[in-house]
């Protein structure tokens, strides 16, 4: 019989390990990441690339040991690509208690990509509640943000979707305040765009595998979405079918 889920627990296990191996082997790590240091011009091309992912890898684990993550900051203000920046710009977020000087500079660079922003949103959207900070406060103030709008669904993906889908440390926390928000913005977003809506009512497809405590939260945020007027066939479906309904 599978244990109810526990997705914070979860989170602070992985965390834990990857930190106990990132001190254990320090030595291991940094030399390997400094071999994967290049001086060249940027290529795309199989080495190059399998370089910049191993290397970024590293880089999340050095970080974790580093306070603050000086290494992440040298590559940071080094970088002469986006893979390695957003490799920087991660740890730098999600293992700081204040990223601001590097949100801010991020920004001011590549304000006017959007495929660049949508990545410098996605970074803070994922931020786990490890690092000490108000994050599900911090994600209602990217809400807010000029650049942020839900009629662009990527840039509704890149806050909302990677909330949702990829930071289970805060989107399950025990005080439901993650699942409301996730349940306010699944009504909003489907008066724009159902599609991209009922993917991201998906969220909470198996909330009967967590915890009773998470289960009792989850049923009534997507209970909330279910009892919105004017819901499209999508979403509607989905949260039906996900409450048990026919």
């Amino acid at each position: 019989m599978r244990r109810p889920g526990r997705p914070g627990s979860l989170h602070r296990a992985r965390s834990t390990l990857r930190d106990l191996l990132a001190a254990h082997f320090a030595a291991e790590l940094e030399s390997t990441y400094q071999q994967c240091q290049h001086t060249q011009a940027y290529a795309y091309n199989a080495l190059a690339a399998g370089q910049r992912a191993l290397k970024n890898l590293l880089l999340a684990f050095i970080s974790s040991t580093e306070n603050p993550a000086t290494t992440a900051q040298q590559q940071f203000e080094r970088a002469n690509n986006m893979t390695d920046t957003i490799g920087a710009l991660t740890p730098l977020v999600h293992q700081s208690k204040d990223p601001t000087q590097a949100l801010q500079s991020y920004y001011e660079q590549f304000q006017h990509a959007a495929l660049a922003i949508d990545k410098w949103f996605t970074v803070q959207a994922t931020r786990p509640a490890s690092c000490d900070a108000p994050v599900l406060a911090h994600i209602r103030a990217l809400l807010k943000h000029p650049a942020f709008t839900l009629k662009n669904p990527n840039r509704a993906r890149s806050v909302l979707g990677a909330f949702a889908l990829q930071n289970p440390s805060v989107f399950h926390s025990h005080s439901g305040e993650g699942y409301q928000l996730w349940a306010e913005h699944v009504i909003a977003l489907d008066a724009l765009n159902p599609q991209v809506a009922a993917r991201l009512a998906r969220a909470l497809d198996r909330w009967p595998k967590l915890i009773a405590p998470l289960q009792t939260k989850a049923k009534e945020a997507l209970q909330s979405i279910a009892r919105a007027t004017g819901l499209s066939t999508d979403v509607l479906e989905i949260v039906s079918k996900a409450l048990g309904n026919p």
